[in-house]
């Protein structure tokens, strides 16, 4: 969806705000453009933080994938919010199971730490 991109790129407000408020209002037609901010080549990193976060509203094993994906980013951010997302999205652990049994120990690590503190009934923020 190009134009899509492209009008969010014109738009006379900064990228993030646009994710936000597809997060506050979730529109099935961005769900492809959330995934290549998230998980594109070229994709810009500041904004792929706050698409993680805004994929929570988004269900569908397409986001679990995604999501899975963005586990591996170098950026812990980015890695926090799409494993804060995995778990509001109420992920069943056996879709999990390629993470926690990974070789990436960043990603495990922090999937782990959100499904403890999810079980917990905590929210992730401390």
């Amino acid at each position: 969806s190009m134009l899509l991109s492209l009008l969010i790129m014109l738009m006379p407000v900064p990228p993030w705000k646009v994710l936000r408020y597809y997060r506050r209002h979730p529109y099935e037609p961005v769900r492809p453009l959330l995934f290549s901010c998230l998980v594109g080549d070229g994709a810009e990193e500041n904004l792929q933080i706050v698409t993680a976060a805004v994929l929570a509203r988004y269900p569908g094993a397409d986001t679990v994938r995604t999501l899975n994906e963005a586990l591996h980013h170098p950026n812990w951010y980015v890695r926090y919010n799409a494993a804060q997302s995995l778990v509001e999205l109420k992920t069943p652990p056996e879709e999990l199971e390629e993470i926690l049994k990974g070789e990436d120990q960043y990603a495990r690590e922090i999937l782990t730490y959100m499904l403890e503190d999810a079980e917990e009934g905590g929210d992730g923020h401390g």
